[in-house]
């Protein structure tokens, strides 16, 4: 019986949680509307989960890209002390699709080597004279990582990006 409660709690519990995070993703989903991107909810809520202890913010870009194609970008920031993410998000709304552009940017205390996982990343150029090394995935994707001392601490900054097209609603 015991067993029961607890899978039932468990169970009420994680639901809870996902409905939280599903009634922020709305709240920045309807922000997107408010700029203008209203056929791209689906996408948008695919690839910016938002939860309710991160920041955003938005900006909409001047003018369209081509034709009546809308751009809105969004900044979502969340972690603690140094470690932090960032991540920056540019939708585009065109008449045919719904594309994503993101960039981010994570901060981790501690040197690049201990925080970056060679498991999953190759060093696939070291730019000798530069403070940049730069990494792939097994999926292409490039991460530039580089090594700063703030006093005596020393924090990893590591930035990937990509781009991502999807089906409008």
């Amino acid at each position: 019986m015991k067993t029961f409660q607890f899978a039932f709690l468990l169970a009420f519990g994680l639901s809870s949680l996902n409905s939280f995070a599903q009634e922020y993703t709305q709240i920045l989903v309807d922000d997107f509307h408010k700029y203008g991107i209203k056929r791209c909810d689906n996408f948008i809520m695919a690839n910016s989960p938002l939860k309710g202890n991160w920041n955003y913010f938005m900006s909409k870009h001047a003018g369209g890209i081509d034709g009546k194609s809308t751009e809105v970008s969004v900044i979502r920031i969340w972690g603690d002390g140094a470690d932090t993410v960032k991540v920056s998000d540019s939708y585009i709304q065109t008449r045919a699709a719904c594309y994503l552009h993101r960039r981010t940017t994570l901060t981790y205390k501690g040197a690049c080597e201990e925080n970056i996982d060679l498991d999953i990343w190759t060093m696939s150029h070291p730019l000798a004279g530069r403070d940049y090394k730069v990494y792939t995935n097994k999926g292409g994707v490039d991460m530039f990582a580089k090594e700063v001392t703030v006093g005596e601490a020393k924090l990893c900054i590591q930035e990937t990006e990509i781009r991502k097209k999807g089906r409008r609603d």
